[in-house]
């Protein structure tokens, strides 16, 4: 049986609930911005083939979130290695 006062009491524990929500936000938001940024660090630091480099930019800034994840996923095996004596390779797709 519901009595009034456990009503209040789930009322005032659903308070806390938008303050929950912002603290989740917060972390999301911030795990978002850290992964385009190191998905953008490593994008600048590495060679690509023709305008590659500038498409996976624009991916990465502009689709939030799964952009900077399809970068890690498919970008990063589009790179163009270097071997030892500085001739370009370009990796291979596996």
């Amino acid at each position: 049986m519901l009595y009034k006062t456990d009503v209040l009491l789930i009322f005032e524990a659903m308070d806390f609930l938008p303050v929950l929500m912002l603290f989740f936000a917060g972390i999301f938001f911030i795990a978002v911005l850290v992964l385009t940024l190191v998905a953008l660090v490593d994008l600048l630091g590495s060679r690509f083939r023709d305008n590659d480099k500038l498409v996976w930019a624009l991916v990465i800034i502009f689709v939030t979130f799964i952009g900077p994840i399809l970068y890690f996923v498919m970008g990063r095996k589009q790179k163009i290695k270097q071997d030892e004596s500085g001739n370009e390779k370009q990796q291979s797709h596996k």
